[in-house]
């Protein structure tokens, strides 16, 4: 059974901020894991698309800082 894959333009548009935004989460959230695929584009999985979800809703919905989710994610995904 194949999971769904997005591209970065895909995620953004389902998250509501720009692609650079999700490329800078990307570099500081640890537990976001796209690959590659043959023209070696970034695929995002479902599950990093929740991650992403998670980030936005502790970032933009909670006013946490960056270093406050990335205590909140560890918590909760580690």
């Amino acid at each position: 059974m194949s999971e769904e894959k997005f591209n970065i333009n895909e995620i953004s548009k389902i998250v509501g901020v720009a692609p650079h935004i999700i490329r800078y989460w990307e570099s500081e959230f640890l537990q976001i894991k796209p690959s590659k695929d043959k023209l070696r584009q970034k695929v995002y999985t479902g599950n990093d698309l929740d991650i992403i979800i998670r980030i936005y809703e502790l970032l933009f919905e909670n006013g946490c800082t960056i270093a406050s989710t990335k205590i909140t994610l560890a918590q909760e995904l580690d």
